[in-house]
């Protein structure tokens, strides 16, 4: 299902290595020379008006995307539950009067509900019976669909709670087949049980995936469709 030998390589070189601890695995597929989200190889040749930042942080993937660009989209709109990366978020946006982007201050979930995180982690905020921080989620399908956003990028790394967001971004993915890139490397089974369950959504997808990291972190899986795609 993956689209390219490339793809198909890290997706091996990732088995191998969880397997043997063997260093040279992930040398042989690592891609530091890309940025993480901003592939160029795979998105050069999408167009997009919309980005969608699940799981914002401080604004990173934000700095980024301006790096990259030199701009911003028509709109860019983050997601991010952490009051304290809120506040950082916010400072930066205001900064650098950063303009076109909304900030909204819940977790993403496949329904509207309260749930309880680990908050003092920054950027590995996430869900957890043990938490002691109860936060407002929502959905994609809630908060997105009702507007258009035809030609949109949603990008999603929220520690291992991506399954539930794409259950709650299916109405949204069946209606504009956006361009996503989603996080699988949070839990064991997300790297072949995320990319299925897309696939599910829309059958029209092309898979692919990159490593940015010598670990088992920062695993990307690239789904662009074909009517994103202009070559």
């Amino acid at each position: 299902m993956l689209e390219d030998e490339k793809s198909r390589n890290v997706f091996k070189g990732l088995l191998k290595y969880k397997i043997s601890s063997d260093q040279r695995y992930i040398k042989s597929i690592v891609d530091p020379h890309e940025d993480m989200y901003f592939d160029r190889d795979l998105l050069s040749l999408v167009e997009h008006d919309t980005y969608v930042d699940v799981g914002a942080y401080i604004g990173d993937t934000l700095s980024g995307y301006k790096q990259k660009y030199g701009r911003l989209c028509r709109n860019y709109i983050c997601f991010e539950p952490n009051d304290e990366n809120l506040k950082l978020l916010k400072q930066s946006i205001d900064l650098d009067d950063i303009q076109n982007v909304r900030v909204v201050e819940k977790g993403i979930s496949d329904k509207k509900r309260v749930l309880a995180f680990i908050t003092d982690s920054g950027a590995a905020t996430r869900v957890s019976n043990d938490g002691d921080v109860y936060i407002e989620c929502t959905s994609i399908d809630e908060e997105l669909l009702s507007a258009d956003y035809d030609d949109a990028i949603i990008k999603m790394d929220i520690e291992g709670s991506e399954y539930e967001a794409l259950k709650g971004a299916q109405k949204f993915i069946s209606k504009y087949h956006p361009v996503l890139e989603i996080c699988v490397y949070h839990k064991p089974d997300d790297i072949y049980k995320l990319p299925l369950f897309i696939k599910d959504l829309y059958a029209g997808y092309k898979l692919y995936f990159r490593q940015y990291e010598l670990s088992v972190n920062e695993t990307v899986c690239y789904a662009i469709p074909e009517d994103k795609c202009k070559g």
